[in-house]
Order: structure tokens, then sequence, then C-alpha cells
């Protein structure tokens, strides 16, 4: 049995023990909802499609489905089933990267009411990064099909261009007129990008890179790279790069075997500590500070991993603690609140977790996607922290939901339509019968 919205904008079938929800513009699952039903019947929306009813065919039961997460205050567009996902706040302004038609987009809305405001296309790299100021973005420069080049400095408020990085050659994929790194101009893709507390460096981690490049922001020249005798032969892929908060450290990771993580002094370019494998699963990918820059909390790979967060001394790289199997595969995205007590995870589960950063114990989860890809790209406090933004990728998705105990009450206040029946009350012995105002 297939049955329609009366929007027409979903679809709903049954499927085994579950049943199916589609967009039938474009073919692709929407959501799945377990119903634990032994067989399905009749299936039907309400009129304004927010609740979904359906009974057994062979059994007594039925069962209806809200189909409207109640901490859910805004669902917005990227495009159709996007990839990666990746969420960057900053001051008014959010940045969501995602893969639109396979080509990397940088996307900017407005923080507060989520209206559009800026894009680049083409993109780049995995990552882009905005400055601490949210004043300018970095990214790296793509024609839209393959050929890649050098960092660009732009304004995110229009997505010009203002600066351009020389070191870089522009190449396909590897192939060009370009020099063996770390000569330049060498070939690379940006893996992830970072600007030091005060703007005046950027850093990239660089797909074929056995080092950290970091370029001066007023001249676009390189000042540095940053490399380390490795404990094995040289990995030449680096994969995160974060500095801390105060600018005097930079810490980055390479996930070419041996998979290592390692700290630099941004006065010398000298390095002060590295992380051996002491959890058994590689420390290499979603570094992040705390903003006392105490901790250095980060995952095992994301496309290997196995749901580890670790966390690590800020200073020295020792580790402090670590929550095994935070999800079920690998993370894409961390962030921590602006208050610096709580760490959020997206992961490849479909799940977005809120994490207490003292305790390392859970405390909100947010199932997000149950699609057959339910892959949650990308995850940042936002609105000073009120507020969770993930990635729902199946749908092509940033959905915004609320961790202020008030608004969430709020919430449910307006979604009340009557208080209780007659019958109800006597039923429950509820003396005064309440209306729909004492209910609120």
């Amino acid at each position: 049995t297939y049955t329609f919205s009366m929007d027409g904008s979903v679809l709903a079938e049954p499927d085994r023990a579950s049943l199916r929800l589609w967009d039938p513009w474009t073919g692709e699952t929407v959501t799945k909802i377990p119903t634990n039903l032994g067989s399905h019947g009749v299936i039907s929306f309400d009129l304004v499609g927010t609740h979904l009813a359906i009974s057994e065919v062979y059994g007594p039961k039925a069962i209806v489905v809200d189909l409207e997460p109640k901490a859910e205050v805004a669902a917005v567009p990227i495009c159709p089933q996007h990839g990666n996902g990746y969420i960057d706040p900053l001051g008014d302004l959010v940045g969501v990267r995602a893969f639109c038609d396979q080509q990397p987009t940088q996307f900017f809305f407005d923080a507060h009411t989520w209206e559009p405001v800026s894009s680049i296309w083409p993109s780049g790299g995995l990552r882009g990064a905005f400055s601490s100021d949210g004043s300018l973005f970095a990214d790296q420069y793509s024609d839209g099909e393959a050929l890649f080049g050098n960092l660009e400095i732009h304004d995110p408020a229009t997505g010009d261009v203002l600066v351009t990085f020389e070191g870089m050659c522009e190449h396909n994929f590897g192939e060009g007129d370009c020099a063996p790194f770390p000569e330049s101009p060498f070939a690379d893709w940006a893996a992830d990008l970072d600007f030091s507390p005060d703007g005046r460096l950027l850093a990239m981690a660089g797909d074929n890179s056995d080092g950290f490049v970091v370029w001066d922001t007023s001249s676009g020249q390189i000042e540095a790279i940053a490399t380390a005798e490795h404990k094995a032969l040289g990995p030449e892929r680096s994969r995160d790069v974060e500095f801390s908060p105060d600018g005097s450290r930079m810490v980055g990771s390479f996930i070419w075997a041996p998979k290592e993580l390692w700290m630099w002094s941004t006065e010398d370019w000298q390095t002060v500590a590295s992380a051996d494998n002491e959890l058994g699963e590689p420390v290499a990918d979603n570094l992040i500070f705390t903003p006392d820059g105490a901790l250095l909390i980060g995952t095992d790979v994301a496309e290997t991993g196995t749901g580890l967060i670790a966390f690590l001394d800020g200073e020295d790289l020792s580790v402090v603690g670590e929550i095994e199997g935070a999800h079920d595969g690998g993370i894409n995205q961390l962030a921590v609140s602006p208050d610096g007590t709580l760490l959020a995870s997206a992961g490849w589960d479909g799940f977005a977790r809120v994490w207490d950063i003292a305790t390392r114990t859970l405390v909100q989860e947010i199932p997000v996607s149950n699609a057959e890809d339910p892959l949650v790209g990308g995850v940042a406090f936002v609105n000073e922290g009120r507020h969770l933004a993930v990635s729902r990728n199946a749908t092509g998705q940033v959905v915004v939901f609320t961790l202020d105990p008030d608004e969430l009450m709020e919430i449910a206040r307006d979604r009340l339509s009557r208080g209780l029946t007659e019958t109800e009350c006597a039923a429950y012995a509820v003396d005064p019968c309440p209306g729909l105002e004492e209910v609120q």
C-alpha cells in the first residue's frame, strides 16, 4: 500500500517491520520508521501531514507516528542528498560545506534567521575556515571540474575573492606543471584549513603533503612548513590542523601509516609534543581545542572509525580520557559549546549526540536520520549555544534543534491543539477538567 500526504510532498510505503517515507519528486528516502507491527494495513496521513496512522492486517493494533521532531526549530534546504555537510559558525554567519552534484560548494547563512547570505562555487578542498573575527573565509580554488589551485581568501558576506595565496600550482588531481613538495609551486588538495586566533597565519593540512604549510595572511607568502620526524616511514598525507586558542601552539595529524599526532610551537615551528597510539585507534580526525586550551579533543579517522572520542592534554597531548563507541561507526565532526562544557558529535549512524566534557557522559541524543545512508555530515552549536545545527545529508538539509528547555516548553505549548475531553478527564480522574489554556 502506498499513500501520499495531503500536499503530495511525502509518499509512505510499508517495508517489513518499518515504514519508509519517500520524497516523490526525487525518489529518495526521507526516513525509515520502525513500527514493530506484524503486518501493515491502511496508512493514513492527517490533514496537515504532521501525523501518520497505520494499522495491522492480522492483528488488533494500530499506531500513530508524530512526524514533527519536537525540538526542531528550523530545517534549511541545501541541495538534494548533499555530501560532506561540515558546519562552521562564526558570529552572525554559519558556513555549510556541501557536495552538490559532486562539486563542493560553500554556503553562508545568517545565524539567526538562516536566510542565505552568499556562496562560493566552485569550491576546492574538503574544508574551508573562518578567521576568528568572521570577516574572512579561506578556501581552495577550483574550476568546478578537476582543476585545483592556490588558496584564496573570500569575503563571506559576498563570496568575493580578496587575496590569492602563492605556493601551489594548478593541477588535475596531482597532474600538472608542479614541483615536488615542499618545493613551490606544489600540487595539493586542502583537507583542512585553520586561521591562527589573531588572523595573521593560515595553516593547511594537505592530502598530498608530508607536513603542514603555514601562510602569512597579509603577504600571501609561505611563512613555514611544519614537519615531523616520523616514527616509521613518512605518511605523506596530513589530515587535520588546529591552532591553540592562544595561538602559541599548532597541532596536526597524519593519517597514512603510521597515524600520528604532533604539536609545534608557532614561535620557531619546532615540535614540542607528539601522541602515541595509546588507545588502540589513532586520534587523527576532527581535532578541536576547548576554549581555554586545556584539552584537545579528537576522533579516530571518520571513514574507518569505531566511534572513539579522545580527550588529550592541550599542552603535552597525553591521554586524559576517552569515550569508546560514542557512535556506531565513524564520527564526521565535533563541536564544543561556547562555554566549553558540552561536546557535540555527528555520527555516520544517523545520530547527533551531546556530551558533558567534564564527566564524558551522554547528555542528549538526537535521532537525525534513519535513511539507508544516515550520515550526519556536520554539527555545530549556534546562537550562543542555545541551538544545535546538524546536517541531515539524506534530505539535503541543515536541521536546527533547540537545547534550551524554556524554548522547548514554548514549542510544546504552541503545538497543543486542545485541552482534555470530559471522557479523558473521567478516565484519568482529572478534576477540574483543563481546557487548552490550562494545559498550555
